[in-house]
């Protein structure tokens, strides 16, 4: 999923500066949206290592 996160914000970032689109706010709110997925997903991801990590040491 933060793989496809990422992939999306690729690809609209390579458009909206193949050439200036100072007026497009949906593909620039698009890519931050994006952006804002892939690192939530990349954080909770590593949350749940840390979790499982300390869950096995206290057993």
């Amino acid at each position: 999923m933060a793989a496809l996160g990422d992939a999306t914000e690729n690809a609209l970032h390579g458009w909206l500066t193949q050439m200036p689109r100072l007026g497009a706010a949906v593909p620039h709110a698009a890519a931050a949206g994006a952006a804002t997925l892939k690192w939530l997903l990349i954080c909770g991801f590593g949350a749940l290592v840390v979790h499982a990590l300390l869950s096995r040491r206290k057993t």
